[in-house]
């Protein structure tokens, strides 16, 4: 039988709580609107392109793991989050079945205790980076005041990878703006002006280059505390754009521009993953170490996503919605390294 959210939700709250008591390092890196077939290990050649994305680093992690082929989720990325951080049904939270828009004055109900709460109170250092999506009208809704130590991101569903602003300023400026937070558990988080150092840095860098230097540092002064990373990458929502060297290899095979740009996100997003298993071994962190990857939701097919052999897109409860691409890596996995679960 298909495991439905709450089930995988669950199953994954589970995991951590024995991991929690082990101590081990939990990753979890939570990609954006990925389509089950744009990852190396799924990829069906025909379906759009003859050339398959370039994902080694997804890959490897995959086939040395154990691939959760059944991970089921919500459509869309607030309603997913939302799951995701409390293992409740959305329809408990009030959560969706939409997202959370910028002018919206609600969020995920501070009563509600998530994923970072819990493990702090075993002792778990816990940070996180990337996007949030879960309210940002009060403090109280901030990933900084839910149990997270430290937030280096952005608070709303989408913005510009390169300007950092969410909304679009020529045609609704009344619900457009700069959205680049860095916040500590008990201060206030403050929004990084657009004038600096990140204005003009490609949105995906920023988050790994966070997600690198916290590891470093925990590597060096806190590595007998384990820690927590939710990883909430950017990559691959749109709007569709990535630095120019990702689409070079795909130039000849994809003569579609905007799945070329495609295609570079994913592949971006796969260099960036691989920096950060690259971070926790130079730390001496990844031997005691599970990383979980999953994607939020199924990918929708105005960005060029490609949900084959699966029926439908983000925003669907078809399974091309709802079924997401996810594995998890790492230390005392059973079943056997290397499997399908299809549970």
């Amino acid at each position: 039988m298909a495991a439905t959210l709450s089930q995988a939700t669950l199953l994954l709250v589970a995991l951590a709580c024995n991991l929690a008591a082990a101590k081990k390092h939990i990753i979890f890196v939570f990609a954006d609107d990925l389509g089950w077939n744009d990852v190396g290990y799924h990829q069906v050649l025909g379906q759009t392109t003859n050339v398959p994305f370039s994902t080694p680093n997804l890959d490897a992690l995959a086939a040395s793991g154990v691939k959760l082929e059944n991970y089921y989720t919500q459509p869309l990325c607030s309603p997913s989050r939302g799951a995701l951080m409390t293992g409740r049904y959305p329809s408990h939270t009030g959560i969706g079945p939409m997202v959370i828009s910028m002018q919206k004055g609600y969020g995920l109900p501070p009563s509600e205790v998530i994923i970072p709460k819990r493990l702090k109170e075993v002792g778990y250092a816990t940070h996180m980076v990337g996007k949030w999506h879960l309210g940002y009208c009060d403090h109280r809704y901030y990933p900084t005041s839910r149990g997270f130590d430290t937030w280096f991101g952005y608070s709303s569903g989408m913005q510009d990878y390169w300007t950092h602003v969410s909304g679009d300023y020529s045609n609704n400026p009344k619900n457009a703006g700069y959205d680049f937070d860095i916040g500590k558990a008990g201060s206030a988080v403050e929004l990084v002006l657009p004038k600096s150092k990140y204005n003009g840095t490609y949105g995906l860098y920023a988050h790994i280059a966070e997600a690198v230097s916290v590891i470093k540092d925990h590597g060096k002064n806190h590595a007998d505390t384990p820690m927590f990373m939710y990883l909430a990458l950017q990559a691959v929502h749109d709007p569709l754009e990535v630095p120019e060297k990702y689409m070079t290899q795909y130039e000849t095979a994809i003569t579609n521009k905007n799945h070329r740009i495609y295609a570079g996100m994913v592949t971006a997003m796969d260099e960036g993953v691989g920096n950060v298993t690259k971070a926790l071994k130079e730390s001496g962190l990844w031997d005691n170490t599970v990383l979980i990857f999953a994607s939020d939701n199924g990918g929708p097919w105005l960005a060029t996503a490609n949900n084959y052999p699966l029926r439908g897109q983000k925003a669907t409860n078809w399974e091309g919605g709802i079924r997401a691409s996810a594995f998890l890596t790492g230390v005392q996995l059973c079943p056997p390294l290397g499997v399908a679960v299809h549970c």
